[in-house]
C-alpha cells in the first residue's frame, strides 16, 4: 500500500494537503512543514489529494 511522503526541502507548511485531506487528522504540522500522521496511516484512503493539491510537488507516494 503507498502512504505519502513529505520532501520536507520542497514543503512551504501552506497546510493544504491537511485541509483538503477528507481523513481528518492524518496531516500534522510541525515546525512549519507537513508531517503525516503514521500513527493513523491505517485510515489513510490513498486518494491522493494531498498530492494532487500539493502547490510545492512535495508529495509522493511510496510504499
Amino acid at each position: 500500500m503507498d502512504f505519502p511522503h513529505i520532501d520536507t526541502s520542497l514543503c512551504t507548511g501552506c497546510q493544504t494537503c491537511g485541509t483538503n485531506c477528507p481523513i481528518e487528522g492524518l496531516w500534522q504540522f510541525v515546525d512549519n512543514k507537513a508531517v503525516f500522521n503514521d500513527d493513523r496511516k491505517a485510515d489513510c484512503i490513498h486518494c491522493n489529494t494531498c498530492k494532487d493539491n500539493c502547490p510545492a510537488g512535495a508529495i509522493t507516494f511510496s510504499e
